[in-house]
């Protein structure tokens, strides 16, 4: 399935465009929250976030990405004092994940986070494949 999912924020209010099942919800302090309710990707799934404006841009739970499939996640961020804090993203054995995430800012603060199987729930990432791009620039595009 492919979600696409918008998101301009502008003098504490935002505006959300999308397709798919993916959603934002904004919580009492400030944060947009991407929300996917399957919290699970699968076969050929692909997500593309963009969001535009000053924001605190989260997800809502972990990503899972499950055995044997080939899946993409987008985000285009554009933003002056944007904080983007992504929820880890969970690899089971087998899983192909594509990450890219291009941003344009003087000012932001960007956390990612990768998750390998989870070893101790006997569930060790043995194969599988892994891509992520990120590419930062300012606002002059250097």
């Amino acid at each position: 399935m492919r979600n696409y999912l918008r998101v301009e924020g502008e003098d504490g209010r935002v505006k959300v465009t999308r397709k798919g099942t993916v959603n934002a919800l904004t919580s009492w302090d400030g944060w947009v929250i991407v929300a996917n309710p399957a919290e699970v990707m699968a076969h050929e799934d692909e997500l593309v976030v963009e969001a535009v404006g000053r924001m605190k841009l989260t997800e809502a739970s972990f990503t899972k990405v499950m055995k044997d499939s080939h899946v993409r996640i987008s985000y285009v961020l554009e933003g002056e004092g944007m904080e983007v804090v992504m929820r880890p993203l969970l690899l089971y054995d087998g899983a192909n994940c594509e990450v890219t995430v291009k941003a344009r800012s003087d000012n932001l603060l960007l956390q990612e986070t990768i998750i390998l199987g989870r070893r101790y729930h006997g569930e060790e990432f043995t194969r599988g494949k892994v891509r992520s791009v990120t590419e930062v620039r300012n606002s002059r595009g250097s």
